[in-house]
């Protein structure tokens, strides 16, 4: 989900928040810390989550409510176990043929 819909979403509620002295709950994963092959834009707009809740914590502190972030791992379905070849994505079995390292870009 691209950072403008939480933002838009928190905005639409922070004075009821405020008023009720609330809690933001913002729903991230783990690449907000992690990255893998593929996973740069996701990852990038996970951190960005993980700072939108951060910044939210400190703001709201002062008027009672409250921001959390909850950053959940890869769940066993069938998009983990047969939907991406990435290693970042399929951490139970080795790439498939078309993910490794010869076919990737080095890093830089």
């Amino acid at each position: 989900m691209n950072i403008n819909g939480f933002v838009n979403t928190v905005s639409a509620a922070m004075e009821q928040i405020i008023a009720n002295q609330g809690q933001v709950v913002l729903i991230s994963s783990v690449f907000a810390f992690l990255n893998g092959v593929g996973a740069i834009p996701y990852a990038m707009s996970k951190s960005a989550v993980e700072q939108l809740g951060r910044g939210l914590r400190v703001e709201l502190a002062r008027h009672g409510a409250s921001a959390t972030t909850a950053c959940f791992s890869l769940i066993q379905t069938d998009m983990i176990r047969n939907g991406r070849c990435s290693s970042a994505w399929n951490w139970t079995r080795p790439p498939k043929p078309s993910c490794r390292p010869s076919n990737t870009v080095d890093p830089v």
